[in-house]
């Protein structure tokens, strides 16, 4: 069963982003992850765009093995980075955090 967070799930954009930063903090993951509104530097657009939250949560992945992520687009350019992190739900032992750059 996948338990995702995007912005429908709230009333409120300022309950989405207070809820993203409990969960970030719950999960043991650094709230330099935390991209909301910052500058995309790489972006290929002028001006740039930002960073915007488009969900986070957790899943089961194909492998068998459960995921904790958040996902982030920019305004302009429309990549997509994603911050993910794997573990076995029988154990709870969890793995790095990685991030994966999705290019439209």
């Amino acid at each position: 069963m996948a338990i995702r967070k995007t912005r429908k799930d709230f009333l409120s954009m300022k309950e989405f982003e207070q809820a993203f930063q409990h969960w970030l903090m719950s999960h043991g993951w650094s709230l330099t992850i935390d991209w909301r509104d910052q500058e995309h530097k790489s972006c290929s657009h002028r001006p740039t765009g930002n960073w915007k939250l488009q969900g986070y949560g957790h899943y089961e992945a194909a492998d068998w093995h459960w995921k904790n992520y958040a996902s982030f687009r920019c305004t302009k350019c429309g990549i997509m980075v994603q911050f993910n992190q794997s573990y076995a739900e029988e154990d709870q032992d969890s793995q790095p955090v990685t991030r994966m750059v999705i290019v439209p």
